[in-house]
């Protein structure tokens, strides 16, 4: 044990692991970085910023990193065909940092969990690399990160998978999802304050095949040019609250939004009708999908789009259908013409009317995942009623 000043380091070994306690002015913090299995260099604790390191390097291999930093010049999680790498990368202030590349499935498979708090920091990332390569990324847990300071691959010429779950981040360049020939890449994003950032375009589907997936109010930016890959099976796919944000002021229309986008345009919302992906140029407005223009924070210049299922008497989007419903029901009741879904117009059918208030009271107290009876309170019910009567005798007065 040696003293420097306020700094006290203390090392204790265990087979194929070490923990590292530090006390600095007095706080204690721990941490463990534990590995088994086929690693090159054999012992992680000895690499560095010029260490080419592999986990599972022709075998089998793993890494977790639940405290303290590894560090590589170029990390590989499978490296050999036939071999088999997985990192986890757990709690904040673990960090796996690599100065170059990152390959998540070199030429075997490999996976990479970041949890907790984690991150992970390198140039080039790659998913799935080879074409006989798979990789699969997880990045889940508010904190958790995984920064590509240049472009991020999802199925370079392999399969590659992107889990990004429950307040994780990835941020990137370009990001690529399926990008050669016979690739394959399928991204998630899904859950409040999940985010992918990409600081330049993004390919869904380059010459491979690529599917973008958003749901949970994940959301998703691109401050180049989105393409979305022709013919194929590369899609983007967004319910639940999925955020789409694109450079650009286009929330006139959906029209103008598609025009920001380069190839098939292949946007598909959930059809809670028919249980199925449909394109979202047959989605309605104000029911299925809102846009909006972003002119100041973190998304200034940015134009979104939302896409969720609004449940019916939901006039406000805040997910349940209550007296602030109602109120918006009664401050837009017959206004003529330009009525909309946020005025209480709920069928689509351009007017606010009987109709509508008897499709509010049916979901009165519901929320969208809420599967149960559609009962109006009494008080509320007596109150919808009211509301019927004094719009009728207006109706009768005209």
């Amino acid at each position: 044990m040696t003293m420097l000043g306020n700094l006290e380091a203390i090392y204790c070994y265990r087979v194929s692991a070490v923990f590292l306690c530090v006390i600095f002015f007095g706080q204690l913090a721990c941490g463990e970085i534990d590995w088994s299995g086929d690693l090159s260099p054999a012992n992680p604790t000895g690499w560095t910023t010029s260490t080419h390191a592999s986990i599972g390097q022709s075998d089998s291999g793993m890494l977790e990193i639940t405290g303290g930093t590894v560090s590589t010049y170029r990390g590989s999680i499978g490296y050999d065909p036939g071999s088999s790498g997985q990192v986890t990368v757990d709690g904040a202030g673990s960090m796996f940092t690599n100065s170059s590349n990152l390959y998540v499935g070199r030429g075997g498979s490999g996976v990479m969990d970041i949890i907790g708090g984690g991150s992970v920091d390198n140039d080039t990332g790659y998913i799935g690399y080879s074409a006989n390569a798979s990789g699969e990324v997880t990045v889940t847990g508010t904190g958790s990160t995984w920064t590509n300071g240049g472009s991020h691959y999802v199925g370079f010429l392999g399969n590659g998978t992107l889990s990004i779950t429950d307040g994780g981040a990835v941020d990137n360049g370009f990001g690529f999802i399926g990008y050669a020939l016979d690739s394959t890449g399928q991204v998630t994003v899904d859950g409040n304050g999940s985010t992918w950032k990409n600081s330049d375009g993004l390919y869904v589907g380059d010459a491979g095949d690529g599917t973008l997936t958003i749901t949970g109010g994940g959301r998703v930016d691109v401050a180049g040019g989105l393409f979305v890959k022709y013919g194929g099976a590369s899609y983007i796919n967004m319910t639940g609250g999925g955020k789409l944000a694109l450079y650009g002021d286009a929330d006139g229309s959906l029209d103008e939004f598609l025009d920001l986008i380069d190839g098939s345009d292949a946007i598909r919302y959930w059809d809670h009708i028919n249980a199925a992906w449909a394109d979202i140029t047959g989605a309605t407005s104000g029911r299925d999908y809102w846009l909006s223009y972003v002119s100041e924070g973190d998304l200034a210049g940015y134009t979104v789009l939302t896409v969720e299922r609004a449940l019916i008497g939901d006039a406000n989007h805040d997910g349940t259908v209550d007296d602030t419903d109602a109120a918006l029901v009664a401050a837009g009741w017959q206004t003529g013409t330009g009525v909309t879904w946020e005025m209480g117009d709920f069928n689509c059918d351009g007017a606010v009317n009987e109709i509508d208030i008897t499709l509010l009271a049916a979901n009165w107290q519901r929320d969208v995942d809420d599967t149960g009876q559609s009962v109006p309170e009494p008080s509320m019910a007596v109150g919808l009623m009211w509301l019927v009567g004094i719009c009728g005798w207006r109706r009768r007065k005209r």
